[in-house]
């Protein structure tokens, strides 16, 4: 079957903690759609021909590459035979087809080829799944498998772990044009699936990147955890609640019906480009996966933060949002602060989320806060500046609607 996907690449805003907005290069699904933070997910199954389309809405080129498929590698030299591009891209306003065939089962990434070490840091990468042929067939030995019968990658509920690193002083010298030097790489937000602390371990519609790194699970379900490490720099993910049993490493299978090579780990180490598949049976309760790395478990050098992702396992789920909270109010009580309260009016919630805006500019994520939150003091505002607040509580059904907004002014 024929896998036909299109890809814009665009730029655009993503928020980071404390209300701090970023430049990125995105991919989206239109030419419309807000660009994503890592792109979307791709799907195919073994059989299928993928054929992707890239659109190039960027003022310079950009291309795509796929480790682990069977494509040709198609580089780009200049006149003086220096390497351009790792295969052909689409120079600005244009438009470039890729087309592999999706001939075996795996967790893979897909990146940019060109200049990738500006575009990857940017945000144009994404994970690439390929599933076995009758993975969605309850009569095949294949069923729910990530490889396949007799390869012990049975599961339940899957979820794609993607890690990678924010430098936002990198994003601000290439999103001007400027000469970047990758050697004064230094991330002070550490990602996943495109989300920093404590967003990472929110539901999916409270970030500015809608892929969630929070993974519901109902008691006695199996989880596969596709992790891939689109970094530049290496990680640990340790289990909370461990060990977890690695199936296969960089989409290739650890077992088959002449050897079995799986193993346990309580934690596993990914080097820039890896990937590994892993599958385990939590236990009831709220399990953090978090990169054991105490430098990255920070955001700009405040604890706590960093690379964490949650597995949040419950004998049954809300099925309606929570109320939404009310009465907010915001106060000026000191230099460089803001005040703010709200009544908490759920009993269901899992936490908030609090937006403000500056003047009349658009609304941005300040923080995600816990259950039972009816405060915040937020220090990063500046003087002399209104601010319009608002706040809604989440749980694993959805939001609830806005609170009513509080505006402030800053004192000098």
């Amino acid at each position: 079957m024929l896998v036909s996907i299109e890809l814009w690449a665009r730029p655009g805003i993503v928020s980071l903690p404390g209300g701090f907005p970023a430049v990125i290069w995105g991919l989206a699904t239109s030419p419309t759609a807000a660009p994503q933070v890592p792109g979307p997910v791709l799907a195919a199954t073994v059989g299928d021909m993928v054929e992707i389309t890239l659109h190039n809405m960027l003022n310079e080129p950009v291309s795509l590459t796929f480790p682990g498929q069977e494509i040709a590698p198609e580089p780009v030299l200049d006149a003086g035979g220096r390497l351009v591009s790792l295969t052909r891209f689409a120079a600005p306003g244009r438009s470039v087809v890729y087309s592999f065939p999706a001939y075996r089962p795996g967790t893979f990434r897909y990146e940019s080829g060109t200049s990738p070490e500006r575009q990857v840091q940017m945000g144009l990468y994404g994970a690439l799944i390929v599933r076995p042929a009758g993975w969605d067939d309850p009569g095949s030995p294949n069923y729910y498998t990530a490889y396949g019968a007799d390869t012990g990658s049975g599961y339940d509920v899957e979820a794609v772990i993607l890690l990678s690193e924010f430098d936002r002083a990198a994003h601000e010298v290439i999103a001007t044009g400027a000469i970047y030097n990758p050697l004064n790489y230094a991330p002070q937000y550490w990602l996943v699936n495109g989300r920093p602390f404590p967003d990472c371990v929110a539901p999916p519609d409270t970030s500015t990147q809608p892929l969630s790194s929070r993974v519901p699970v109902l008691a006695g379900q199996r989880v596969l955890l596709r992790l891939i490490n689109a970094g530049f720099l290496a990680h640990t993910l340790a289990f909370q609640e461990g060990p977890a049993r690695v199936v296969a490493e960089d989409g290739r299978p650890r077992r088959s019906p002449l050897l079995d090579a799986t193993y346990d780990k309580n934690a596993i180490t990914l080097g820039a480009g890896q990937s590994a598949d892993l599958v385990f049976t939590p236990p009831e309760g709220e399990h953090y996966l978090y990169d054991r790395d105490l430098l990255h478990l920070v955001n700009t050098d405040d604890y706590p933060g960093g690379m964490m992702a949650l597995v949040d396992v419950r004998p049954a789920f809300p099925v309606t949002p929570p109320q939404a909270p009310s009465s907010l109010t915001a106060t000026a009580a000191l230099p460089g602060q803001v005040e703010l309260t709200w009544i908490n009016n759920a009993a269901d919630e899992d936490g908030f989320v609090l937006e403000r805006r500056a003047g009349g500019g658009p609304f941005l994520r300040v923080t995600t806060l816990m259950v039972g939150a009816t405060a915040y003091t937020d220090t990063h505002v500046e003087a002399n500046t209104t601010y319009t607040y608002r706040v809604l509580a989440f749980n694993l059904a959805g939001t609830s609607a806005y609170s009513n907004e509080a505006v402030v002014t800053t004192l000098p």
